[in-house]
């Protein structure tokens, strides 16, 4: 049988001939990677990004600043709740019972309507079952009347 035919019909290429290589695929797939990890590095730049800029401090002279935001704080330990505001503590509780800290956060509420946010700041030592609890109690009322629904946390010492 002739080389010719042999190549004509698809059998293997006769000895000491080298095929084509096809690497198109391969760059498809490389290519793809490529974007893939650019994507996720972007991601995660972002994600990343904290701004450290200090404040300005104010000058003698200098226009006032805006009035200090209205904030509210509840401070988690195992001796129970205390609930501050800006500038002054509005209660403490003493027991983790989540209902006393609602009841509470309702008399808080009504003296600061326009308030979302609550800073909970727990003790190394609180379960966090007490933490989702206290959590529940700061979102919401009984009568599903919104408290403080933007809750953030604070670093425990």
């Amino acid at each position: 049988m002739s080389t010719a035919f042999r190549l004509r019909k698809g059998s293997a290429s006769p000895a000491g001939e080298a095929g084509e290589l096809n690497v198109i695929p391969y760059l498809d797939i490389l290519m793809n990677l490529i974007i893939f990890v650019l994507l996720s590095m972007t991601g995660l730049a972002t994600w990343g990004v904290v701004n450290a800029t200090a404040p300005a401090l104010a000058r003698p002279g200098d226009a006032p600043a805006s009035p200090p935001v209205a904030q509210v704080s509840v401070r988690v330990s195992r001796a129970g709740f205390s609930v501050a505001t800006a500038d002054e503590v509005v209660f403490t509780t003493p027991t983790l019972d989540p209902g006393a800290l609602r009841a509470g956060l309702v008399k808080v509420k009504a003296t600061m309507p326009a308030v979302t946010r609550v800073f909970i700041a727990p003790d190394a030592d609180v379960p966090f079952e007490t933490l989702v609890a206290t959590m529940d109690a700061t979102r919401e009322a009984d009568g599903h009347q919104a408290l403080f629904p933007d809750v953030s946390l604070a670093v425990p010492r």
